[in-house]
């Protein structure tokens, strides 16, 4: 896809959940930072709409020899730093556990129609969503969708619902 593309479907993204009440009613929300080289969903605009309506909005920052993920407030650009493998994370802030977490927007290279999330491959979200009990929303472009099962592992974490540019799937 191109850029302008992404930017595009990211858009359609964001105006399925400017009304979606599980997100309305949510306090603390999760977000992935785009890795934009990879054509992810585009989450900036996303998390200046939380800021907008006083989410408290909150970033992950891996932690590469542990495959872990740290979990931070965010509150502007100017907090974070790109990593090796081209993602926006933060470099200090207020650290938050994830009993705070109300919701998950989770990225993804692909997922199918039961919502079975296909990673990058090294679990750290798989590891991080097993051990919550927010909502998990898979984000990703329609054509990402596949409509036959992916390959699951029992360390996967199935999502709660998907949300693509043509709409929200539960």
């Amino acid at each position: 896809m191109s850029s302008e593309e992404v930017e595009q479907r990211s858009r359609s993204i964001l105006q399925h959940l400017i009304g979606w009440q599980p997100l309305l009613d949510a306090e603390t929300v999760h977000c992935f930072m785009s890795i934009k080289e990879n054509r992810e969903v585009d989450t900036e605009p996303i998390i200046q709409w939380l800021i907008k309506l006083n989410k408290r909005v909150v970033i992950p920052k891996s932690i590469k020899e542990s495959r872990s993920l740290v979990h931070y407030e965010f509150h502007n650009q100017d907090q974070l730093e790109v990593n090796e493998w081209g993602i926006p994370e933060p470099t200090g802030g207020e650290q938050v556990v994830v009993e705070d977490l109300d919701l998950v927007l989770v990225p993804m290279v692909a997922a199918d129609i039961k919502k079975n999330r296909l990673g990058y491959g090294l679990g750290f979200y798989d590891r991080f969503l097993s051990g919550i009990s927010a909502l998990k929303v898979g984000l990703l472009f329609e054509n990402c969708l596949r409509k036959q099962p992916i390959p699951v592992n029992s360390f996967d974490v199935t999502l709660d619902y998907l949300i693509t540019e043509k709409g929200i799937y539960k």
